[in-house]
């Protein structure tokens, strides 16, 4: 499966992937259930680890957003 970077802000990068599945994911950000059936947008660090899925409706909220988000789950230091 191929990966591409969407964007990269304060050590926070969200991939999509390619899936064809219609599975139930678990948002890191908000903690909602939601259904990807065409993609996967997921969260990593600089490093590559995975924090977890992200759901349409925090993508749409921003990466500043999402930081805040997961720097309240201890994901991420705050800066």
């Amino acid at each position: 499966m191929m990966f591409d970077s969407l964007l990269t802000k304060n050590s926070i990068q969200l991939q999509i992937e390619c899936i064809q599945s219609s599975k139930a994911y678990k948002c890191c950000t908000c903690g909602e259930s939601f259904i990807m059936p065409e993609a996967r947008v997921f969260a990593l660090n600089a490093q590559g680890d995975l924090y977890g899925d992200v759901c349409t409706n925090c993508i749409a909220k921003g990466s500043s957003w999402i930081t805040k988000r997961l720097q309240k789950h201890q994901f991420l230091q705050a800066s």
